[in-house]
């Protein structure tokens, strides 16, 4: 016959013969049949007079013998054979995928490269096809393609294989076991020498610069694994984390990781650890902490480490400028400081609620060293969130106006000194007026006297102890010193403090409850508090419905602010009724049809006899009857909720 087959795709294989040269009579067709090297042989195929079949459906990579014998009348001739084998490729769909890496590099240069990639694919071949333990034999077939990929941040390559299980499902009764897959990939390992399996591939290593936080050398990952690496900042624990996605990507980096201004935090405090504070340097170390501070915008670098370095920072310039009077306070160190508190506010809570009032009360010693100095004049200072407002005045003059300091206006009122503004600081606004007799008191040995008003915009320094949620600060925090080197309380003339206070609805104004209070340093442990004594509140409407103008009488000197109860706030839908008009009427028609079963069975249960002089009917009539009250109760008092 002259049999030959010919490849002619990864699933097809086109047979050929030729007419015998002699027949044993008419020649009524040709039967084909083959058999592939691991498997069962096909069934016949019957031809009429065509001397090609092309085969179909085939395994790809997979060699078949071949078998056709010509037919006539008598039977079949003796079959002529022949073998070929399908072109290697997933014209059908792979059982399982998975890759591997090996974790030896090979050499740079192209030629040992591909030889070594060779090598290794032959060993991967091997140990696939003559291990019982990945699959049965004759029921499966392998494709391998391996090829070198770099090596993180090295000059060298690994070897990555792709490696394709082909199944012949006519091998298995039923169907392939569904662990299969698994079996493949585990006992793979031992086999050849590898680093990393995956089903689907890898995400590359890289290394990546990650906003401030640090240079970080990420190995490849397998998909569905986290990987984490220590921060480069920060304490030892904390760690950077990224994700490797199922379509091999990496997902944004997880951080958690302080940036370099942690880093900058701890150089200080070594710089802090191995000098000696003195005149010299005081204003480059308030400098160097102001910088610091400010660049400290990420919360992960807003900690309770780097607050108390900072508290540690300002109380040794404190230290510094009690122990050492000749030491000289200058306006730098202050402005530094307050810049310092402005930034701090923008600081979290719960970092805060430690050292806030430490901070406050650690400023207000060195501001008060600062006036107190003889070649002092004054001082006006904004930043974003805070203002400092300080000069030196003679004491008669004091003893005759007083002193008033307001953060809205420059003008003076009558018989006032000059007033200061800060009307950029915050839409709120503020005034403070010292009565004249406070400074008659002060020993007139005193020729000049330095006074000071420190303003912050939040009360982030001052938070409030013990507190339900109900009550917050809603005016300016205003901080008021007159450095005489002895505290200053029961005043005869009140101090006279005017606090402007935005409303957040029209409502407010007028449903709010206001109080002053001031700050107590020693309150709730130590901690600070706002306290009430020694104030008196006077709540104005404001000259419109967006301000509430509220007046404190204080007879003692302090940081002072007012307290407003949120817990009363109401908006013009609940004030009346706080549910939609639905609910209500839908409750309303319930109670009547209520009201309306309930009369009428009573009615009915006295009225027929028959009925009424069941026992069972007197319960049923006094149940009724108090249903009815009960309703009639609920109807009559469901608005009057103020008693």
């Amino acid at each position: 016959l002259n049999i030959s087959a010919s490849v002619k795709s990864y699933s097809s294989l086109l047979v050929s013969w030729s007419p015998p040269v002699c027949s044993n009579g008419i020649i009524l067709g040709y039967m084909v049949t083959y058999t592939p090297s691991r498997g069962f042989p096909s069934s016949p195929y019957n031809t009429s007079n065509t001397t090609t079949l092309l085969l179909q459906n085939l395994l790809n990579n997979t060699e078949y013998s071949i078998y056709v014998c010509a037919f006539t009348a008598a039977g079949c001739s003796l079959n002529v054979a022949t073998n070929a084998t399908t072109f290697p490729g997933p014209t059908n769909s792979p059982f399982a995928i998975f890759y591997l890496r090996v974790s030896t590099a090979t050499n740079v240069d192209n030629h040992q490269n591909d030889a070594a990639v060779s090598t290794f694919q032959d060993e991967v071949y091997y140990a696939l096809n003559s291990s019982n333990d990945i699959l049965e034999t004759g029921k499966s077939n392998f494709v391998i393609s391996c090829t070198s990929v770099p090596m993180c941040l090295s000059q060298q390559y690994r070897i990555e294989c792709k490696i394709s299980i082909y199944l012949n499902l006519n091998s298995y009764n039923i169907a392939p076991p569904l662990n299969i897959k698994n079996i493949t990939m585990d006992s793979l390992i031992p086999l050849v020498d590898t680093q990393k399996i995956s089903a689907k591939g890898f995400c590359s290593c890289d290394l990546r610069v990650n906003s401030g936080r640090g240079i970080y050398n990420w190995s490849e990952g397998v998909p569905g694994q986290n990987i984490s690496l220590m921060c480069q900042y920060g304490i030892i624990g904390q760690y950077i984390t990224r994700y490797c996605n199922e379509n091999l990507t990496w997902s944004e980096d997880d951080s958690k990781c302080p940036t370099v201004v942690t880093d900058q935090f701890n150089q200080l405090k070594a710089e802090i650890k191995n000098q000696i504070l003195t005149a010299i340097n005081l204003v480059n170390v308030s400098t160097t902490l102001q910088t610091v501070v400010s660049r400290a915008t990420e919360i992960v670098d807003q900690s309770a480490a780097n607050l108390a370095l900072v508290t540690n920072v300002i109380a040794q310039i404190s230290d510094v400028t009690r122990s050492s009077p000749d030491v000289p306070v200058s306006n730098n160190t202050v402005i530094n400081i307050v810049s310092v508190l402005s930034s701090i506010q923008n600081w979290p809570p719960t970092v805060l609620r430690t050292n806030g009032s430490v901070l406050v009360q650690l400023f207000e010693e060195i501001a008060t060293r600062f006036v107190q100095q003889d070649n002092f004049t004054t001082l006006d200072f904004t930043q974003d969130q805070a203002r400092i407002f300080a000069e030196r005045s003679p004491l008669l003059i004091l003893m005759n106006t007083g002193k008033t300091f307001s953060t809205e206006s420059n003008q003076a009122p009558a018989n006032r000194s000059n007033v200061p503004t800060m009307s950029r600081l915050s839409k709120n606004t503020a005034s403070v007026e010292l009565p004249p007799s406070l400074f008659s008191s002060i020993s007139p040995n005193l020729t000049n006297v330095g006074i000071f008003f420190i303003v912050y915009k939040t009360a982030s320094l001052f938070p409030i102890a013990n507190s339900s949620g109900g009550v917050e600060v809603s005016s300016l925090v205003v901080g008021v010193t007159v450095a005489t080197g002895q505290q200053i309380r029961n005043l005869t003339d009140p101090i006279v403090l005017n606090f402007s206070i935005p409303t957040t609805t029209a409502q407010d104004n007028g449903n709010l409850k206001y109080t002053c209070v001031s700050w107590d340093f020693k309150a709730s442990g130590g901690i600070g508090n706002w306290i009430t004594d020694g104030c008196n509140t006077n709540q104005m409407s404001g000259s419109n419905t967006t301000t509430i103008q509220t007046q404190c009488r204080c007879f003692h000197l302090t940081n002072f602010a007012v307290l407003v109860d949120i817990s009363e706030r109401t908006s013009p839908q609940n004030t009346s009724n706080p549910f939609p008009p639905e609910i209500d009427i839908i409750s309303k028609i319930g109670i009547a049809l209520s009201l309306f079963g309930l009369v009428t069975t009573v009615i009915i249960l006295l009225f027929i006899k028959k009925i009424r002089q069941k026992d069972v009917s007197k319960y049923h009539i006094q149940l009724c009857c108090a249903l009815i009250g009960m309703l009639l109760v609920f109807v009559i008092g469901i608005d009057r909720t103020e008693t």
